[in-house]
């Protein structure tokens, strides 16, 4: 019999963050309120931290596999205008 936990096992089924890293206590207390172990994976502690109009990830029973996941996609960066270049009077 092994000593060792099934850590694949245990990741699949939500009760481990990733192989061999257990929760934190913070990361097991926002579980235990029922928070999705996705979102707590990518840092979201308080249902407050979803996004809004964007329903909370599924618990991974129920969850899209990776391969159907929709890639998250970059929200462009607000470029501050430039400043214009004063020339100097010529001498």
């Amino acid at each position: 019999m092994s000593s060792q936990p099934n850590w694949a096992k245990l990741v699949e089924q939500g009760r481990a963050k990733s192989y061999g890293v257990p929760w934190s206590d913070e990361e097991a207390k926002a579980i235990a309120s029922g928070m999705s172990p996705e979102d707590v994976r990518k840092g979201i502690l308080k249902p407050a931290e979803t996004k809004v109009g964007e329903p909370a990830t599924e618990a991974p029973s129920e969850a899209t596999p990776e391969s159907e996941a929709t890639p998250e996609v970059e929200t462009p960066k607000e470029e501050k205008p430039k400043a214009k270049r004063v020339r100097k009077p010529k001498k």
